[in-house]
């Protein structure tokens, strides 16, 4: 089973058309050329993805681990709740 890391990234490769070798956890977005609109954009596609709603005061993601945690974070909330 892949890790939510891995995910992440497969979804980065196929939606923002990155390549995976660029994508290492500490990856910062803006190195990879991914600017804020992109970012709110690709967020939807994480989403779908995962199932999970991001409230806007999520929205401090500056690297690829970053997402992944974020996404962790969600899912342990939804199951809680």
């Amino acid at each position: 089973m892949s890790t939510t890391l891995e995910r992440v990234q497969t979804l980065m490769v196929d939606k923002l058309s990155l390549e995976r070798d660029k994508l290492a956890g500490e990856a910062q977005l803006t190195d990879l050329g991914v600017d804020s609109l992109a970012v709110v954009e690709f967020i939807f596609h994480v989403e779908d993805e995962f199932k999970i709603s991001v409230p806007d005061a999520q929205m401090t993601i500056k690297t690829v681990q970053d997402i992944a945690s974020m996404v962790d974070k969600l899912k342990a909330e939804q199951n809680v709740a």
